[in-house]
């Protein structure tokens, strides 16, 4: 079954239970228990979800289909017994080492085939720079290789980067207008006017670079461009999420939800999963107490997480797999994947080393619909001058972005304390 074919039939099914779950509500009797009626919510919720990733996930392999049906048919490239696109990962030649090639008006072949790569390319891919496109295998395997770096990045409300500027200014208002009774027929109207400020988020950028030696470019089996395009990605998919949970803000960083100042904050230094539970629901509260509108995401590391699903209380698994009995939320795969109707996002990047001991990890119950991302797309460039003397080739990826998890701290709760040591099983 082909990838696009695969994507569909997960689609299909998502959308089977989400049917499944929305009949369940339907049907469900007027008596039914407040517990119950949330635990089908949560259901649908979570497949309602997974619909929409299932189908963004369809929709951008459509994309690259169409646009494959519709690029022009060109002549093989020299050397290629092939009649598809230039840069395939089968091609006898290498994207980068094209590039580096036609740099400063060098070989012409390299030159001719980069500019057939991007007629066909211009319409599948938006990542480019100084007018060199990714290949479509790259960008591929950029969006579909099964990597851990990124579980909160991904849910992070996404807005456009800015084309200019390093400093971004987020509106918010620090005194509302209010209203007052009148105590008698023609006294004062309450006056109290708007006062509205700034928060600011400065652009990080992310970047690294790999240095190739000129002999591997021009005379490796194709392929390396895989290699160097997975790990690039993979890292930064990984800094920034680790950037996003725990930058400190200084030093070109993003501020992180550990670094938020003045969230809500919950202490547990009890020792049995059972007893988290309560911390986690004081968490919830907070948020709709002090920011006033609910929560909508949990984010906890995974060792965390399976702890959570391993709890048991006298009769019954804490967290249970199917239909929700006596439960506080679901598991699947081992890990709590609903936690009082909330989605759980698990995030390896959630870091193990705080507190005294350096040994506590942390949880944090959020608003993420108050938060925000600006994501660039990530670019590549080469440079062959700064390592001539060594007959090297120095590859280059980065991306930048801004990200706004501050504005509103109260829509934030840190839960920390010792009873989060490193669980034992």
């Amino acid at each position: 079954m082909s990838k696009i074919d695969t994507a569909r039939q997960m689609l299909a099914d998502a959308e089977a239970r989400q049917a499944d779950a929305a009949e369940a509500i339907e049907g469900a009797a007027d008596d039914i228990a407040t517990e119950e009626l949330e635990a089908l919510e949560a259901e649908f919720d979570v497949a309602t979800d997974e619909v929409a990733r299932s189908k963004a996930k369809v929709e951008r392999f459509e994309r690259t289909a169409e646009a494959r049906k519709n690029a022009p048919n060109f002549p093989a490239a020299k050397g290629s017994l092939r009649t598809e696109r230039t840069y395939t990962p089968q091609a006898d030649f290498s994207f980068f080492a094209d590039m580096y090639a036609a740099r400063n008006g060098g070989d012409a072949e390299a030159r001719e085939r980069l500019a057939r790569h991007e007629a066909e390319a211009r319409d599948v891919v938006s990542s480019e720079v100084i007018g060199v496109i990714f290949p479509v295998y790259l960008p591929e395997l950029m969006a579909d290789y099964k990597v851990a770096g990124r579980p909160f990045a991904n849910v992070v409300p996404k807005l456009p980067l800015p084309p200019y500027g390093e400093t971004f200014k987020w509106p918010r208002v620090t005194q509302p207008a209010a209203v007052a009774v009148q105590a008698a027929e023609e006294d004062a109207v309450n006056e109290q006017d708007v006062t509205i400020d700034n928060d600011d988020s400065d652009l990080v950028t992310i970047a690294g670079q790999v240095d190739v030696s000129r002999q591997s470019l021009e005379r490796s089996y194709p392929g390396l461009d895989v290699i160097i395009m997975r790990d690039l990605i993979r890292s930064y998919n990984q800094k920034l999420d680790a950037q996003l949970i725990s930058g400190s803000g200084s030093n070109g960083q993003h501020i992180g939800l550990h670094n938020v100042s003045s969230p809500n904050t919950v202490s547990f230094t009890g020792s049995t999963a059972a007893a988290l539970l309560t911390s986690v629901y004081d968490a919830i509260q907070k948020v709709e107490s002090n920011h006033f509108d609910r929560a909508s995401a949990i984010v906890m590391h995974p060792r965390r997480a399976a702890w959570l699903a391993a709890g048991r209380d006298d009769s019954a698994p804490l967290f249970q797999q199917g239909g929700l009995v006596l439960t506080q939320g679901q598991q699947d795969q081992g890990f709590v994947g609903v936690f009082a109707g909330l989605p759980v996002i698990t995030d390896p990047n959630v870091p193990t080393n705080l507190g005294a001991a350096t040994n506590q990890d942390e949880v944090y119950v959020m608003r993420l619909e108050d938060m925000a991302l600006m994501e660039g797309d990530f670019r590549t460039m080469t440079f062959e001058d700064v390592l001539s003397g060594t007959l090297q080739v120095r590859i280059q990826g980065y991306a930048y972005s801004a990200a706004a998890l501050h504005r509103y701290p109260k829509a934030l709760t840190v839960l920390s304390g010792s009873g989060l040591t490193t669980p034992s099983f």
